[in-house]
Formats: C-alpha cells, sequence, structure tokens
C-alpha cells in the first residue's frame, strides 16, 4: 500500500508499480528501477525477481569493490549461488 503525491491510496502488489510511484536519488536504485521497467516492457512479468536478483549481485559484489577485483569476477560466488 503506497501514499501517492496528490494523497491517494495505491493498493498493489506489482513491483513495478511500486517502483514507479517513488523518488530515488542514488545512481544504483535509479539503475535498479530501470531494470524493473525494462523487465515490464520486455516480458510484463519478472520485475520483483529482477530486483531482488539484481540486489544480491550489489551485496555479492560491494566487497570486492574495495579490493580491485575484475567485475565479472564478482559474479563468480552468486553463479555458484543460483546454478
Amino acid at each position: 500500500m503506497l501514499l501517492d503525491p496528490m494523497g491517494g491510496v495505491l493498493i498493489t502488489n506489482d513491483g513495478h508499480a511500486i517502483l514507479r510511484e517513488i523518488d530515488v536519488a542514488h545512481p544504483a536504485a535509479k539503475s535498479m528501477i530501470e531494470l524493473s521497467r525494462t523487465q515490464d516492457e520486455e516480458v510484463g512479468d519478472g520485475t520483483t525477481t529482477v530486483i531482488i536478483l539484481g540486489t544480491q549481485t550489489l551485496q555479492t559484489s560491494l566487497p570486492l569493490n574495495h579490493v580491485e577485483c575484475v567485475p565479472i569476477h564478482a559474479l563468480v560466488p552468486l553463479t555458484k549461488r543460483f546454478f
């Protein structure tokens, strides 16, 4: 349940609909919302899954950011976890 800028109430379980209603300033958060928008346009479903996978990718790669790790190597632990 969200409160829109006009004071109306929005009740939904659609991940993209929720993300459309929030304002973000952080570049990573904007990228996540763009991922959700693209998923919704291309497939029409799975927006929440995209956000969960994207968040897990960021969480997995963040500690490796400080040790000059090649970006593709940051994804190896994630691929082992899911595949």
